[in-house]
């Protein structure tokens, strides 16, 4: 199992209460004002290791990434154009590792690490607010950040962090929320799925499913799809009931929703595409135990294998388009832009043309590891352990 969701399973079988994490800022800076956790009280800490950043235009609409792999689907695509040189914008310093990836709103990017979200500039870098006891990753919907907490749901407000209400669960969540449209979904340690209204209202659970291993959900219009070490199971969106499942192997990690399909990993060395009323479409075999969820767009899908390798599949058909060797295995999801690509590993973020697979630039970044990037308006964002940064078009 791959290290990020290791660490966030367990983290759901605990308790947590408030963390102290704190961003190690420097340079002329003397203070970081940081909200604490729902409930809590605003403290100051004092500086630690250096914030490097090159403060950087926002366009005037500002794209977002706002939940893991971009939307409910899990497409992993941004509509945007990646720069051809690894432009570092800024670097910071965190405690902990980042659980999946980066999210990013209209003016800051999201993170938790070691349970703690981070509020960060986006265009900086520099910290906004933190708040502990967080056991999942960040989902920003307009105004407010959505987290899970144990056996609940924190709803915080995205400026300040101070928290706006709270969604208690029957049981401990071992997703984060995916929120699509006025709803959330979460599965938790009682084997079942909730769905819930974003001002709190439980809507219908599933009936039991066997696990509470599940990875994170996708969301299409009329289905929510839950992949586990059990398989894939699609529920009806407006009532829960179960659809269909394919069973065949164990899914590694959160299926994708697009072109009217659904798009997932598997076990058996395989990546599959069903269309959303559960005919098996195709089933491509790749070498070596895919990793991450795969992104869709332009016709294509992106996979990361086991062996070290980035492939893209023809979306209709399945076959094989190009497949490129990434430096070390990494289990991180490809996040995907117009014209590139992008996987992190051990140490650096890679970035890999669409057209051909040819690399497009490689940036070494110590702490990076094998969470996944985000892109928004051509800006890469990366973390790992003890590090956010983002990588600009010049």
């Amino acid at each position: 199992m791959p290290k990020h969701r290791r660490s966030f399973l367990a983290a759901a079988g605990v308790t947590l209460g408030s963390l102290a994490g704190c961003l190690r800022l420097g340079g002329d800076e003397t203070t970081t004002t940081t909200t604490q956790p729902p409930g809590g009280t605003t403290t100051t800490q004092p500086p630690g290791e250096t914030t490097t950043s090159t403060t950087t235009t926002q366009p005037k609409h500002p794209g977002k990434w706002p939940q893991f792999q971009n939307d409910a689907g899990r497409t992993g695509y941004s509509p945007s154009t990646v720069g051809e040189s690894a432009n570092r914008a800024w670097r910071t310093s965190i405690d902990g590792t980042v659980e999946r990836s980066p999210v990013v709103g209209e003016d800051a990017v999201y993170v938790t690490a070691s349970g703690t979200v981070y509020s960060l500039d986006r265009a900086t870098g520099k910290q906004r607010w933190q708040a502990g006891g967080a056991t999942g990753p960040p989902v920003v919907h307009g105004s407010q950040v959505l987290f899970s907490s144990g056996a609940a749901i924190e709803v915080v407000d995205a400026a300040s962090g101070k928290r706006q209400r709270r969604i208690s669960l029957p049981a401990r969540a071992v997703t984060g929320p995916v929120v699509a449209g006025s709803d959330l979904y979460v599965g938790c340690t009682d084997e079942r799925v909730h769905a819930y209204t974003l001002d709190g209202k439980h809507q219908w659970q599933t009936v039991p499913l066997n696990t509470s291993q599940f990875e994170p959900l996708a969301v299409g219009d009329k289905r929510v799809f839950v992949a586990s070490n059990l398989g894939l199971y699609a529920h009806d969106r407006a009532g829960g009931f179960r659809d269909w499942s394919a069973t065949r192997n164990s899914v590694t990690d959160a299926p994708t929703v697009a072109d009217g399909s659904v798009f997932f990993p598997t076990s058996g060395e395989f990546v599959a595409r069903y269309s959303v009323d559960g005919k098996e479409q195709w089933r491509t075999p790749v070498s070596g135990l895919p990793r991450g969820s795969v992104a869709v767009g332009g016709g294509s899908v992106y996979a990361v294998a086991g062996n070290a390798s980035l492939y893209r599949l023809n979306a209709s058909g399945g076959g094989v388009v190009w497949r490129s060797r990434v430096p070390t295995a990494t289990d991180s999801s490809p996040a995907l832009a117009d014209n590139a690509v992008a996987v992190n590993d051990s140490g650096s973020v890679h970035t890999f043309v669409t057209e051909q697979g040819g690399t497009l630039w490689s940036a070494d970044v110590t702490g990076v590891d094998d969470t996944s990037c985000a892109i928004v308006d051509g800006t890469v964002f990366a973390g790992g352990t003890g590090v956010v940064a983002a990588f600009a078009p010049e």
